[in-house]
């Protein structure tokens, strides 16, 4: 019997002790919010004014939801409240936050070293703010990232050498619209289940490194309105997951490597203004089957446009190139073909009459050639 008795006080000081943890747990979860909504000091739409009651419970707060059982905030969705402010370091504390999305506000400031005790978090969006200051290396712990966005903000610098050594599982990285430069790769070489990498609109200068052809897993890649210079690396070819190629607007040079034509899941090829040069090889579309859209405006391309380009596209700019020839009879056969600007080239002789049957097209541009023919009277 005392036995009985001495396991059952055991028992009720143990579970008493459990329930005081999970009070204190609470209460700073509670205590992590209510500094960050004290960091708030614009409100348009009197969220917090009206919903961020210190006298509730956070989990019945506008954008806080908790976990079920234990009552701990488990993500933090605030994007597209107009808020304005800073984030202070005590958001850290909410140690079971596993998404985190602040995207389309107004916080300003750096980003607090606190933010890297959210070692929970699989997915943070903070694009189209006015954070400002270097990405900071303590991203590199937060080892279950997935998705990271910080796109539309003033970060500048490089990008920290670590960023992908301790986060295995990040799929998606998005950093376009900052202030970022330097080697465009610094960091991202161990990056290799990324699937969806955005640095566009940045200051990134030097070459595309041949190491990008190791993120073999990327579904889609952005370079474009860089500093880039040099050549397309050949290495990039060996992307055979990538859907979406964006390296338009820098300053590369050379012609197209050969393997990039023999990326059948490619859907976009963007590489306009980017004085790239050659030929475009007469088997181009044969194994793009599911190319839609093309950009290749402004360059110094020459040379005649390939038949197979019959095979593929919605979507073409071959605008402002040193193109010529006839166009052949097979541009008519793009029965899906939205728009087609040929505009600004050399090319020569009649205009097919199969482009005027093209029931899609909503956006033709033919403008400085040297093309005969008129539009028929039925259009």
């Amino acid at each position: 019997m005392e036995r009985a008795c001495y396991y059952f006080s055991v028992g009720l000081l143990l579970a008493t002790s459990l329930l005081a943890v999970g009070t204190a747990d609470i209460i700073n979860d509670k205590s992590a919010l209510v500094a960050f909504k004290n960091h708030i000091v614009l409100d348009p739409h009197s969220i917090v004014a009206k919903n961020w009651s210190i006298s509730s419970s956070v989990c019945d707060w506008n954008g806080v939801t908790c976990d079920s059982g234990r009552h701990r905030v488990m993500a933090l969705n605030i994007s597209n409240m107009g808020f304005a402010g800073t984030i202070p370091p005590q958001l850290g504390n909410l140690s079971f936050l596993v998404s985190l999305d602040m995207s389309n506000n107004n916080f300003h400031g750096h980003l607090p070293e606190g933010m890297s005790h959210l070692r929970r978090l699989s997915f943070m969006a903070l694009g189209n703010n006015n954070l400002t200051g270097e990405i900071p290396s303590w991203l590199g712990v937060l080892d279950r990232l997935q998705y990271l966005s910080l796109t539309g903000n003033n970060f500048f610098g490089d990008l920290p050498a670590n960023i992908c050594d301790n986060v295995p599982n990040l799929k998606e990285l998005d950093l376009a619209w900052n202030q970022l430069s330097g080697q465009l790769l610094s960091g991202l070489s161990n990056c290799s289940g990324l699937k969806s990498l955005d640095l566009s609109y940045n200051q990134f200068n030097g070459y595309v490194p041949k190491a990008v052809g190791n993120l073999k897993m990327l579904e889609e890649l952005d370079l474009g309105d860089n500093k880039l210079e040099g050549p397309i690396p050949n290495e990039i070819g060996n992307l055979l997951k990538l859907e979406s190629l964006h390296l338009g607007w820098n300053s590369l040079s050379g012609s197209i490597p050969v393997g990039i034509f023999n990326m059948s899941p490619l859907r976009t090829l963007d590489l306009g203004h980017s004085h790239l040069s050659g030929v475009l090889p007469s088997n181009m579309c044969h194994g793009l089957h599911n190319l839609e859209e093309i950009d290749l405006g402004g360059n110094n391309f020459s040379g005649a446009i390939p038949a197979s380009i019959s095979n593929c596209l919605k979507w073409v700019n071959l605008s402002s190139n040193l193109l010529r020839g006839p166009l052949a009879p097979e541009m008519g056969e793009l029965k899906n073909l939205t728009r087609l600007d040929l505009s600004n080239n050399q090319f020569s002789g009649k205009i097919p009459s199969t482009i005027w049957s093209l029931e899609s097209l909503d956006h033709l541009s033919l403008a400085n050639n040297s093309l005969q023919g008129s539009i028929p009277d039925n259009l």
